[in-house]
């Protein structure tokens, strides 16, 4: 059992750290691993080895004995954050003509060079977009598509601040070894600092009622040999065996207490037991085996029971910070996963659901959830780890007359929403506006589809897609250290790109290959149709950008990053769904310019020649940023991204397929503790010395 485990890490020289970390992942609690460790005396050659450790005596050189580099992998790589942004001295009017600008409108063809799916979903299959919903309606790329994928790109080049990100959102944490876990902030690891109690509406808010918990075997409840099934079970599914569906937590059951275990009660159902309780149960374990729980799964569920004491009304960032841990990212309205996405209609109805909780409520160090290891907040918020990168080292801002100052040059041209923090405001705080707003200059039609060259993938094509997950910090971050979002150190990766792999294009039949990966859960499995090329055709759009009273420069800047800088032959854009695996690589094929000028006596330079414009954005960047643009980490790592030569040349290497076992992602973020070193979050050493040139 554990012990046995135990010996088995011992044999491969774990250290007790990591030895808790993985029971930890098994399912045991660390007060039963803390015990086994001290029951078990360590091996003579290993109490001999870490006595010579601790005499001051140099260790080995190399990595750690467990460290996996070779895991840091991953279909898409960062582009480092600039420390510099370029702003303008004030926004540009959308009212006022500005002297020597223009109007101007862009044509332009797009080829794609692989499968290319924008998604509509009806009837479980997310297939191409319609220009409307009518089956004979021609396929069509929305603007707004087209819009972001140029604006991320223009963030790079005309280094503009990271601005579409959850800047407020504090990452939760459940990690056996880590400080803050362990005995820091919130102590989970220590049994007797967890308490118990019931949540519930109260008034406008909600509040938890304390009482006390107690630990059940699940054996004792389903029987030894449905044990292991039970572990798999659904949460509604468990609760209706026990005539508790609909998550009826009015229901109470007779316990006797059966032993004290790891200085906690253990109890036993017994119809004529003294101790009247709830039973409480976790969600299933996922992607258990029946070989893995034997030795080291989970075994107890839990009992609420006792007297109860007065309800503690919890404050508005208390419940925040809970929604948080248990919802998916979003500014304004989150979308509740989990067990919360279960039991938040319960609580909002009127009943109540069983937390745990540590430290006192409503204090600065107190955190809750829906099970005994539950999430609790990091310490940084996202933004906090992006001021490091210097981005914020001038917020914009606005004066009492609405005079706005220190925006930077994309938000200028595509117009920007700045809300809270993310503005300082000069005059009193109680007159500060709830946000600054300006509209774009820069509009993006539908791309359509050329007539006969697209038809809809015939085969579904059955795969599981996860979203991206930031909280995975060994990818998402930098810094020496814990490489988590509770490190002082730790710094964003910078702005994800995928990569193009298909120097030539590629056909559906080897891009669903690689999707293909079917589930028989069909909660995570994705059915998708690809829009393709019709036989003996390219699959091409056209689509047109139209700017608005901007100068040579802005309209330098868009055709540089439509252009990636006067190369569209060599380098290529993404987009829409399974970039991941190289759909949507987009190539353009040709640009139509047309400009209109606001004073006719002073006309831009001919329309037929973009590299006048190129060039003015050019310069307009050294005069910014400094004469280093153009062989800075930001334009040389974008191209780099951009280049279908250099991303079959890493696909090849295996360097573009993400990690395919659980267990894989627990070695990676063991491995990322282990380097006191900075590390990249994927290797980047084939491409990040390219200049513009080559």
């Amino acid at each position: 059992m554990l012990e046995d485990l135990i010996r088995q890490l011992r044999d491969r020289n774990y250290s007790n750290a990591q030895i808790i970390d993985t029971c930890g992942d098994e399912g045991y609690e660390e007060c039963e691993i803390l015990a086994a460790l001290a029951r078990l005396p360590r091996p003579q050659a290993q109490r001999h080895s870490a006595a010579v450790q601790s005499s001051g005596r140099k260790a080995a050189s190399g990595p750690p004995r467990d460290c996996r580099k070779d895991l840091m992998r991953a279909p898409y790589r960062f582009v480092e954050l600039n420390d510099r942004v370029a702003t303008v001295e004030a926004p540009t009017p959308h009212d006022r003509p500005i002297p020597e600008g223009c109007c101007a409108t862009i044509t332009v063809r797009w080829v794609a060079e692989t499968p290319l799916l924008i998604g509509d979903e009806k009837d479980d299959i997310t297939g191409p977009l319609r220009l409307w919903d009518d089956p004979t309606a021609p396929f069509a790329v929305p603007g707004s598509s087209l819009r972001g994928m140029l604006r991320s790109a223009m963030e790079i080049v005309a280094f503009g601040r990271l601005s579409r990100l959850n800047a407020h959102h504090r990452y939760g944490l459940r990690d056996f070894e880590h400080p803050s876990y362990r005995n820091g902030d919130f102590p989970l690891s220590q049994v007797d600092e967890v308490r118990a109690g019931w949540l519930s509406r109260s008034g406008d808010g909600y509040a938890i009622t304390p009482c006390q918990w107690a630990q059940v075997e699940i054996a004792d409840l389903v029987g030894r040999d449905r044990a292991f099934e039970w572990t798999v079970t659904g949460l509604e599914n468990k609760y209706r065996q026990f005539q508790m569906g609909g998550f009826d937590f009015s229901r109470r059951r007779k316990f006797v207490r059966a032993e004290d275990r790891n200085n906690k009660i253990l109890l036993r159902p017994d119809p004529r037991g003294s101790i009247d309780g709830v039973l409480v149960f976790a969600d299933k374990v996922p992607s258990a085996n029946r070989g893995a729980w034997e030795n080291s799964g989970k075994k107890v569920e839990y009992v609420f029971y006792g007297d109860e004491g007065a309800p503690i009304d919890l404050t508005p960032e208390a419940m925040a910070q809970f929604r948080r841990a248990n919802s998916k990212p979003s500014r304004n309205k989150s979308e509740p996963t989990g067990s919360w996405k279960k039991l938040e209609k319960v609580v909002e109805r009127g009943q109540r659901i069983p937390v745990f909780y540590v430290g006192e409520p409503n204090a600065e160090k107190f955190a809750f959830g829906l099970t005994r290891l539950f999430k609790v907040p990091h310490k940084y918020r996202v933004g906090e780890l992006l001021a490091r990168s210097g981005q914020q080292k001038d917020r914009p801002s606005a004066d009492a007359q609405g005079v706005e100052r220190g925006i930077d040059f994309v938000e200028n041209l595509f117009g920007y929403v700045l809300e809270d923090e993310d503005f300082a405001f000069d005059g009193s705080q109680a007159n500060k506006p709830n946000a600054l707003a300006r509209k774009g200059r820069v509009a993006f039609s539908f791309g359509l589809i050329e007539a006969d060259c697209a038809i809809e993938q015939e085969d579904v094509v059955e795969t599981v897609m996860m979203g991206p997950r930031a909280s995975f910090a060994p990818f998402y971050l930098v810094g020496k250290g814990h490489k988590d979002y509770s490190d002082k150190d730790a710094r964003l990766a910078g702005r994800k790109r995928y990569l193009p792999r298909y120097p030539g294009g590629t056909d559906s039949r080897q891009l669903a290959n690689s999707l293909h990966a079917p589930s028989e859960n069909t909660e995570i499995r994705t059915r998708l149709k690809f829009l393709l090329p019709a036989p003996d055709t390219e699959l091409a759009f056209s689509s047109t950008i139209r700017l608005h009273n901007v100068s040579e420069v802005e309209l330098g800047a868009v055709l540089w990053t439509l252009t990636h800088g006067g190369a569209p032959s060599r380098y290529r854009h993404m987009l829409g769904r399974a970039k991941a695996f190289g759909a949507g690589q987009l190539r353009v094929d040709q640009i139509t310019l047309s400009i209109v000028p606001n004073d006719p006596a002073h006309p831009p330079t001919a329309a037929a020649d973009i590299t006048h414009f190129l060039e003015a954005f050019e310069e307009a960047m050294v005069r910014a940023v400094g004469p280093g643009w153009r062989n800075s980490p930001q334009i040389t790592q974008f191209l780099a991204t951009s280049d279908p030569e250099r991303g079959k040349t890493l696909a090849d290497l295996g360097e573009l397929s993400y990690l395919s076992e659980l267990r894989d992602f627990a070695a990676l973020r063991k491995t990322t503790k282990m380097l006191a070193t900075e590390e990249a979050p994927c290797r980047q050493e084939t491409f990040l010395s390219i200049k513009i040139g080559e």
